[in-house]
This record gives structure tokens, C-alpha cells and sequence, in this order.
């Protein structure tokens, strides 16, 4: 192989990715409700965030009857899962897999749901977590996300 300076050799490490992980804490934010919305702020200027993972843990005051998860970019759904939820204990966890793409400055939002007479709790733990991780998009463009 011969390259001049004239004619380069473009080469770019696909395995050069900044990790993405962001936490979002509603504790006492969301006290009597059966609903609550964490967000997350968007990718940084030259990159794309790849969502891959979601992970929560929230207290409710009675057991729930049901529970899900429901993603939105712009106050539009993108997507959402059923929560398993614990028979005799008054909270929901969730450990999630996902594929989501988000250009830089699109934030998006996670809303836990609870059914039945749960609320959630005004003093415990509300936490949700988002991790994935950012290509960089200034080096050579990311390819337009397909709708």
C-alpha cells in the first residue's frame, strides 16, 4: 500500500469510544405519585450517544401492582418495558438492555410508572441510570440515525 501526502489514508479506531454513564436522582421529587420522569442530558457537541443500558431503583409506599418503564426524546415515546415487581416489597428495580441512538444535544427522559395504590415513597431512594457510549462524530460524520 502507498499513500502520498496528496492522497491520505484515512483510518479511524472504531474502538476509540468514550464511555457514557449518567445518573438522575428524584428522591423527594416525585413524593405521592405513581409516576416519575428522570432525564438525561443529550450528547456533547461532535458525538452521539449510544444507549445501552438502563438501571433503576425506586421506593414505593405499598407493594405495586405493575410497574413500567417509558423513554421519550421530545416528549415523544421511543420506547418502554414491563417491570417485574416483587410480591411483598414496596419497591421497583430494573436492569435493562437497550439500543437507543441520541445526536448530540437530544436529551431524552425516563418515566417510571406504578400501578395500583403505590406511590412513590417521599424519603427513599429514586434513582435511575443510563450508560452507553459517545463515537466521535467530528472525525468522520455518523451516518444520519434512520426514523
Amino acid at each position: 500500500m502507498s499513500n502520498s501526502g496528496s492522497t491520505p489514508l484515512l483510518v479511524r479506531n472504531v474502538n476509540d469510544r468514550i464511555p457514557y454513564e449518567s445518573t438522575s436522582n428524584m428522591t423527594g421529587g416525585c413524593s405521592g405519585l405513581n409516576s416519575c420522569t428522570f432525564t438525561f442530558a443529550g450528547a456533547p457537541a461532535g458525538r452521539r450517544l449510544v444507549l445501552e443500558h438502563l438501571s433503576g431503583k425506586t421506593w414505593t409506599t405499598e407493594v405495586p401492582q405493575d410497574a413500567q418503564v417509558t423513554l421519550a426524546e421530545n416528549n415523544r415515546d421511543i420506547a418502554g418495558f414491563s417491570i417485574p415487581v416483587p410480591v411483598s416489597r414496596a419497591f421497583v428495580v430494573f436492569d435493562q438492555p437497550v439500543l437507543l441512538y441520541f445526536d448530540p444535544g437530544q436529551g431524552f427522559s425516563l418515566t417510571v410508572t406504578v400501578g395500583g395504590a403505590a406511590n412513590f415513597h417521599p424519603s427513599f431512594s429514586l434513582t435511575a441510570t443510563a450508560a452507553g457510549h459517545l463515537p466521535d462524530c467530528s472525525v468522520a460524520a455518523c451516518a444520519p440515525i434512520a426514523q
